[in-house]
């Protein structure tokens, strides 16, 4: 069976249902609707956003669907770690032609991830990768196609290629991850930190905090709905809980406590008033309920609230109390 027939059936069955319907933001819609759709950014089924199991739609599927969609994810989460252990970034991308194209072929190939991997390490263009994939593995891979879907895919995606020490959490791939997040137009949503902002997302932080959400909820939709999204001191959370080898975000990983902005200021070892700042890129910056990444040049990265998002702004023109070295972060000067 072909990926298009089974993301086809699995997409009709979770259409069709009004329960699953109201779980639209889940692996497997996402995947579907690329195909019942205009392309879609189908890279966030692998970004850890999911939120229906194999359990919600096994009574509305077959069980040969539902195995071949479990094939699939175990096929893509080796593409992520195969793309990682070669240093190469965009992954999602990858994993989404496979899933668009070469599902059928992945299963009578027992060399499939390394010829995948060749077809994306020398670079080139969307046009020229899609040429290579469809030279590679003899199928059809329409290169506007390709390039469309790559191009939402990159808008959200995390370039770990350009990480230094991506082993290590460290001062100089905390401002190459923030300085993504501005380029990129990540949106803010408070209480978020990193992840690609869904229907089920937004609703659970409007639970949470209200007060900060709802006053904000129609400019959010029209604005930051797709985006991965980050509140100020989120954005550095996300990137110490941010796994390159997964894509995923882990909770208070890798020594980064899961506080606010005044309790990120609060837990630092390390700090002092803004007369005396080092000159070290990866510090932060921090004011009272608010917190950004010093990137250098006399430039900051925040996520500076809901109507603006991640932007980098002039130290010289915040109104910044202090600075700190992060807990968690190794500083490399």
């Amino acid at each position: 069976m072909s990926a298009s027939a089974v993301l086809a059936k699995l997409g009709t069955a979770v259409l069709s249902d009004e329960n699953l319907r109201k779980k639209a933001v889940t692996i497997v819609l996402t995947v579907v609707t690329a195909f019942l759709v205009p392309i879609m950014a189908i890279a966030s089924v692998f970004s850890g956003m999911g939120q229906v199991s194999s359990e919600d739609i096994q009574n509305h599927v077959s069980a040969a669907v539902i195995a071949d969609f479990e094939h699939m994810e175990q096929i893509a989460a080796e593409i992520s770690q195969a793309f990682y252990d070669n240093g190469l970034s965009n992954s999602e991308i990858a994993q989404a032609a496979y899933c668009m194209y070469l599902f059928d072929v992945q299963k009578s190939d027992p060399d499939f991830i390394q010829k995948l991997v060749t077809c994306y390490v020398g670079g080139g263009t969307d046009v020229e990768i899609a040429a290579s994939l469809q030279s590679t593995f003899q199928v059809s891979v329409p290169a506007e196609e390709y390039a469309e879907f790559a191009a939402r895919i990159r808008s959200t995606s995390i370039d770990t290629s350009v990480f230094s020490y991506p082993q290590v959490k460290n001062n100089v791939d905390l401002v190459a991850y923030v300085k993504q997040a501005a380029e990129k137009g990540w949106g803010y949503v408070y209480g978020t930190y990193g992840t690609v902002l869904t229907d089920s997302l937004l609703a659970q932080k409007e639970q949470q905090f209200p007060d900060n959400i709802l006053p904000y909820k129609a400019f959010i939709e029209e604005n930051w709905m797709g985006r991965r999204t980050a509140d100020c001191v989120g954005l550095i959370k996300g990137y110490a809980w941010y796994d390159p080898a997964t894509s995923s975000f882990t909770i208070g990983t890798n020594g980064m406590p899961d506080v606010s902005a005044d309790g990120m200021y609060t837990a630092a070892a390390t700090k002092g008033t803004m007369d005396t700042m080092p000159d070290v890129p990866g510090i932060a910056v921090w004011q009272s309920g608010h917190i950004g990444v010093y990137i250098g040049d006399g430039k900051v990265v925040e996520a500076k609230g809901t109507m603006y998002g991640v932007v980098t702004s002039e130290l010289s023109q915040g109104s910044w109390q202090g600075w700190c070295y992060l807990p968690g972060i190794q500083y490399m000067t």
